[in-house]
């Protein structure tokens, strides 16, 4: 694990044998700032930046967690992954499983790939099927999604609505339990989406796009 101090790079103490899928930061109100790691497999890492003190572990609960991404809303740490499992980072070495209790049918995999908040009563999830799950901070409940494609990945637009891209040229755009498709005319992955000083930009393996008045379009 490196950081940037200065124009230098620098490597810390701690290895590891596990590759890390997605990595974030918090600084919790009073707390000091800690930079998290997560692993496919639920293998966690930690770190203080003010003393450097680096840690290690695994996300606890059954069924053994299957991580896709972290995301950061409010001044916690959320992690989302397979079988529906979201887990909270409630302070140094302390994770709290928050999977929603929902039905599925034996024969179906499900999955979160996001997750976004406006704040941390009002959350939601994207991942397989197109499948978008809600929380007001109490339970979680499902959203009569508009797309079946798998959703990749979510934002929050400067409009306070929720965006999310994903398979065969899929975006959505909505909150609460009002969604709607945005056209995109194309056809490929959407790996990315984020808002950036009032604007959406969506990634694809080749390009980056901005939503304009004509749709999707290319930023030069």
């Amino acid at each position: 694990f490196y950081a940037l101090d200065g124009e230098d790079w620098g490597q810390y103490a701690r290895m590891f044998n596990w590759a890390p899928i997605a990595a974030a930061s918090v600084k919790p109100k009073g707390g000091i700032r800690t930079v998290v790691a997560i692993g496919a497999h639920g293998e966690f890492y930690e770190i203080r930046v003010a003393d450097g003190h680096e840690q290690t572990g695994v996300l606890p609960g059954k069924p053994r967690f299957i991580a896709r991404n972290l995301s950061v809303v409010g001044d916690k740490i959320y992690v989302v992954g397979m079988g529906r499992s979201i887990a909270r980072w409630d302070g140094p070495m302390t994770w709290t499983r928050i999977d929603p209790k929902l039905s599925t049918s034996d024969d179906s995999a499900v999955g979160f790939n996001d997750l976004v908040g406006i704040t941390p009563d009002e959350m939601y999830t994207v991942g397989w099927g197109g499948e978008i799950l809600r929380t007001d901070g109490r339970r979680w409940q499902a959203v009569d999604s508009p797309v079946s494609s798998a959703l990749r990945a979510a934002c929050v637009g400067a409009d306070k609505m929720v965006y999310a891209v994903g398979y065969n040229g899929t975006m959505v755009r909505g909150r609460g339990d009002d969604w709607s498709v945005i056209e995109t005319d194309r056809k490929g992955v959407f790996l990315d989406v984020c808002a950036f000083r009032g604007d959406i930009f969506v990634a694809t393996s080749f390009d980056v796009l901005k939503i304009g008045p004509d749709g999707l379009e290319p930023v030069s």
